[in-house]
């Protein structure tokens, strides 16, 4: 009988070959971690024209590609991902993203020693695409500082574990997630246009701590055609957002980490608005 995967690593994708390929090879790459204790599945936009399932078989002949069956969004992906996911734990990889080479042995590890913890989360190095404009990358790398600051007081003065008011300092591909945490957990398709993350991470932690593990595990890709440098995007995320804001628990919304989630929703909301 075939054994069950250590690990389902789901990556929700929408084209760009090349850099899913990237992500794909950063996984098999694992130090101390066999191919047969992974299980990756692909999963494609159900509406969208550029599909490369097929030529990721070509390369991959072991990986599950499947199709969304939501309308859009990687929340959608992703539930349809973990309805057929087989591992222990999970891993949500965003499709331009690279995992360092100790990324799965070090979160599982940590996961294993710590059975308190629903899932880990780590720091990481960001690249930015060449035409990338300047501004813009300064702005994201104070917010980057902004985020491994609040990482390291949450850990030193919340025995190491994220405090729950800091959701939205979580960036999916960095974390594992111990499945039975999850239990039947699935992203909110309300949220899709912005914040299912944090929502999900809003009731994961309502189950179980996160745990930060204080090493850059993951390469985070910043890309000039991403979700948000488009402005009808930006409008769409800060109204979805808003939305959350406006829902979360009262213990959260008493926080000071609160007032500083209002501050940084606010960034995409356009100024004419």
């Amino acid at each position: 009988m075939k054994r069950a995967p250590l690990i389902s690593v789901i990556i929700p994708v929408k084209g760009r070959l090349r850099f899913v390929r990237e992500a794909i090879d950063s996984v098999y790459k694992q130090n101390n971690v066999q191919k047969v204790d992974i299980e990756i599945i692909v999963i494609e936009e159900r509406d969208y024209r550029n599909r490369i399932g097929k030529q990721l078989k070509k390369y991959y002949s072991q990986i599950t590609v499947l199709r969304n069956r939501d309308l859009e969004g990687p929340g959608g992906s992703r539930n349809t991902g973990l309805e057929g996911a087989k591992g222990k734990y999970i891993l949500f990889l965003d499709s331009d993203d690279r995992l360092k080479r100790d990324f799965i042995k070090t979160s599982v590890d940590e996961l294993k020693k710590d059975k308190k913890c629903s899932s880990v989360i780590c720091f990481s190095n960001a690249v930015f695409s060449k035409d990338y404009p300047i501004f813009e990358r300064i702005k994201l790398y104070l917010l980057m500082i902004i985020r491994d600051i609040s990482l390291l007081v949450s850990y030193v003065f919340n025995g190491k574990y994220l405090m729950p008011s800091m959701f939205y300092l979580c960036q999916i591909s960095h974390m594992v997630f111990r499945r039975e945490s999850i239990g039947n957990l699935r992203f909110n398709y309300e949220y899709r246009r912005g914040g299912e993350d944090w929502d999900f991470f809003i009731r994961t932690m309502s189950v179980s701590p996160v745990k930060i593990i204080l090493k850059r595990l993951l390469v985070f890709r910043y890309s000039q055609n991403s979700s948000t440098s488009s402005r009808v995007n930006r409008r769409l995320k800060w109204l979805s957002y808003s939305k959350l804001a406006s829902r979360l628990p009262v213990h959260i919304k008493k926080s000071l980490y609160h007032r500083l989630f209002l501050s940084y929703i606010k960034i995409f909301k356009e100024k004419n608005d």
